[in-house]
């Protein structure tokens, strides 16, 4: 199963077990279609979904107290790619970078291991031979972007920019 993280358990909203969430989606249309989530490794059927004003509500199977929301907050939420918005053209899904190998003038100086938003935009750690090393994710740096071929191509002037890493 593939698998998206889209945010985490936040708290309570009232008390019959709504989870107040952190999530990336911000369309209540598509937050509404969402059948399953996966709150820290656990699967869990959404009995109501919906987002407002960034956040995303849901309503879960077995989920029924404060006290149970308690237990999951700050637990990650995934959903299945099945729910995942559908991709436009040039478009890709973050976790499909995770893995492709990173050139610089024809050559590999490593992979995308991870992904962060610190909130001024997309990091990515590059796993090197001498380390990992964090990426910010500028358009002006990425010459080339093929996700079918698991391939990123950063622009060495740039890269030397923004990174202390030798290449």
């Amino acid at each position: 199963m593939d698998k998206f993280l889209m945010g985490r358990v936040l708290k309570a909203k009232g008390l019959d077990g709504t989870l107040k969430c952190s999530f990336a989606k911000d369309d209540s249309a598509e937050i509404s279609d969402i059948k399953r989530v996966i709150i820290g490794g656990q699967s869990f059927e959404v009995l109501r979904a919906y987002g407002k004003e960034g956040f995303a509500f849901f309503k879960v199977k077995s989920v029924d107290t404060i006290e149970d929301v308690q237990e999951l907050i700050g637990k990650s939420i995934e959903i299945e790619r099945e729910f995942a918005s559908p991709l436009g053209e040039d478009e890709y899904y973050i976790t499909d970078l995770i893995g492709c190998k990173v050139y610089i003038d024809g050559v590999v100086i490593g992979a995308i291991a991870s992904h962060e938003d610190f909130g001024g935009g997309d990091v990515f750690s590059v796993a090197t031979s001498q380390g990992e090393v964090l990426v910010p994710f500028a358009p002006k740096l990425v010459k080339e972007l093929d996700v079918e071929n698991r391939k990123v191509v950063f622009d060495k002037k740039v890269f030397g920019e923004v990174c202390e890493l030798e290449v």
